[in-house]
């Protein structure tokens, strides 16, 4: 017999599997990591198949031994393969994600193997306190193991990771440990018979191991890995390996669009939606009005009342602030010149004295004058977080006041009961970007802020203009935010725009002439599916870390339309220098 084994290397599309011999004295199976030779390394592989002859007639070499006795399932294989597909990645480069780096001689014990569910359980929940409630994500691995089933819990951030581990008494497994560490978590996963593993999207793959899969807010973006290759989204792996008998919960607190536009459940899986909870922190509105902002930059005078009175009564105050650096960008008052970044065309911000680019992270030199009128006065921008800071030190908050970012918020795991949260712009809480998910990313995160305050019994005070106010207080309620997400839907649907079709994201380097020939080669392929359609191509104004142009182009096809049709229409161009994403997470119109 003859191995095909995946190599675990990064290699071109297309370059998939190796021939190699078996040794007279070895017993190999499908889904064994291997010891193999190649070129002049020793490198680990996974036997993908085997044959009773050799797929080429290239020379072989033999296997030179199991590497510590692992072996993966029949649907880690088939998740490898769809997961290549999908991700247009060769399979090697799928393994070597996976798999990562490696130790030279690991402890040797035998993997046990899980049988698969007959019937696949699939259920969303929407709670609030997600984590700690009765059937929230701790409670339910809990019971899962009880009943001596392998769990994997699946969550957006490290942080979060960390602190789910330990409330479940359980492994981590994140990017942050060591080689050896994180081999062992991995590996002890698929060794036991029970046990509860909680990771990140590095570990999503660990799902096909699984009895049940934890789903830990569906709702997040940050479970897609959208800034190296391969680029993959951890929701999709949980619900592909649902699809082949792994149970799958999702524990949140606001619906995706996704599941607000209910679709029929598969013939293998039940599907529960619930109505999202209805959320009821200690709540201060405080609408903005230009004459009402204090001498503290980014405070109306009403919300350093209420900062004051917190302060007098011991309570411990977080100010979430979303603008970076000493100011929002560098604008002048006079003529409205605002400065841009010469590499990457985003708006500067002074932070530590220099103009810095927020989003390349280039700086340059403060400026003095206006470039455009000669106009002095440049301060005619949004106050930063150092801004805030330098006017708190200045009337005495100095020390008293916890200032962070969003992100910063989103990490922490300690807020002190009957703390005072204080949002200062509620339009910027899902971030700056300006895209056709602004309006759900921002009930998403919204409702997060305001379960995270209800959770710590803590008081939220948020600024914002009337109108988004009045909205974000329907949002709490579990109808009022079903509403906002089916009139989101809705809309989305008019202007043919994800979830109701779907978008693929291609981003031709180079020049115009290469976008436009690429629109060329795609055009017969595209008119194989209904409805497709291609648009562009449109320049790429933010470009990190390049001095390159790229110019994106979008292929829209019908929601139902399936990967591998996908990839069909694609083939023409994957040889070329283009970036594509299957699933990009976020669009514009």
């Amino acid at each position: 017999m003859i191995a095909s084994v995946i190599p675990a290397i990064r290699t071109p599309r297309g370059v998939d599997v190796f021939d190699y011999d078996i040794p007279d004295n070895m017993s190999v199976r499908v889904g064994d990591i291997i010891w193999i030779p190649f070129r002049t390394k020793r490198i680990v592989g996974l036997v993908h198949a085997m044959n009773p002859v050799a797929t080429t007639d290239r020379p072989r070499k033999p296997i030179e031994a199991t590497y510590a006795g692992l072996r993966l399932n029949d649907r880690t294989l088939r998740l490898l393969d769809a997961l290549a597909i999908r991700s247009l990645t060769s399979k090697p480069s799928i393994l070597h994600a996976w798999l990562a780096a490696l130790p030279k001689k690991p402890s040797v014990a035998a993997s046990r193997l899980v049988q698969p569910s007959l019937m696949a359980i699939r259920e969303e929940r929407y709670l609030p306190n997600h984590w700690l409630g009765p059937h929230g994500i701790v409670a339910t691995a809990k019971s899962a193991l009880k009943d001596k089933k392998r769990v994997l819990v699946l969550t957006p951030w490290a942080v979060r990771a960390a602190w789910l581990a330990h409330q479940c008494g359980a492994t981590l497994l994140t990017g942050d440990l060591s080689t050896g560490a994180r081999f062992r978590a991995w590996s002890g996963f698929i060794r036991d018979a029970a046990g509860i593993l909680v990771t990140t999207r590095i570990g999503a793959w660990l799902a096909a191991e699984s009895d049940l899969v934890i789903l830990d807010e569906p709702e997040n973006d940050d479970h897609k890995q959208d800034e190296l290759a391969p680029r993959f989204d951890g929701r999709w792996i949980a619900e592909e390996t649902c699809s082949r008998g792994v149970s799958l919960i999702s524990i949140g607190l606001t619906p995706r669009l996704t599941s607000v536009m209910s679709t029929a459940p598969s013939a293998t899986t039940a599907t529960t939606l619930t109505t999202p909870p209805t959320l009821e922190p200690r709540f201060i509105a405080i609408d903005t009005h230009r004459s009402d902002w204090s001498p503290i930059s980014g405070l109306q005078r009403r919300t350093v009342t209420v900062l004051e009175e917190a302060l007098k009564t011991g309570k411990e105050v977080f100010v979430i602030h979303p603008i970076h650096g000493d100011r929002a960008r560098v604008r002048c008052a006079d003529c409205g010149w605002t400065a841009t970044c010469a590499r990457c065309g985003a708006g500067l911000t002074i932070q530590g004295g220099r103009m810095v680019c927020m989003r390349c992270h280039g700086s340059t030199e403060t400026t003095l004058t206006c470039p455009a009128c000669g106009g002095q006065d440049l301060s005619r921008s949004r106050p930063g977080r150092e801004r805030l800071m330098k006017d708190l030190h200045a009337h005495g908050f100095d020390g008293k006041v916890h200032i962070v970012s969003i992100g910063e918020w989103n990490e922490r795991t300690d807020i002190a009961s009957n703390a005072f949260v204080i949002l200062t712009d509620l339009s910027l809480l899902s971030g700056g970007a300006e895209d056709v998910r602004r309006r759900e990313r921002l009930i998403v995160s919204f409702r997060r802020l305001a379960d995270a305050c209800q959770s710590a019994d803590a008081t939220l005070v948020v600024q914002s203009d009337p109108i988004l106010l009045a909205d974000a207080k329907s949002w709490l309620t579990g109808s009022g935010c079903l509403n906002a997400l089916r009139h989101e839907a809705v809309e989305r649907a008019q202007f043919h725009l994800p979830p109701a079709t779907r978008h693929v994201k291609i981003i031709v380097r180079d020049s115009e002439q290469a976008a436009t020939d690429l629109l060329r080669t795609m055009k017969a392929p595209v008119a194989a599916i209904r409805g497709a359609t291609l648009s562009g191509p449109f320049p790429v104004l933010f470009r990190p870390s390049s001095t390159s142009g790229r110019l994106v182009v979008h292929l829209t096809v019908p929601s139902d339309t399936t990967d591998s049709a996908i990839v069909e229409v694609l083939q023409p161009i994957l040889s070329t220098n283009a970036l594509i994403d299957l699933d990009p997470v976020a669009y514009f119109e």
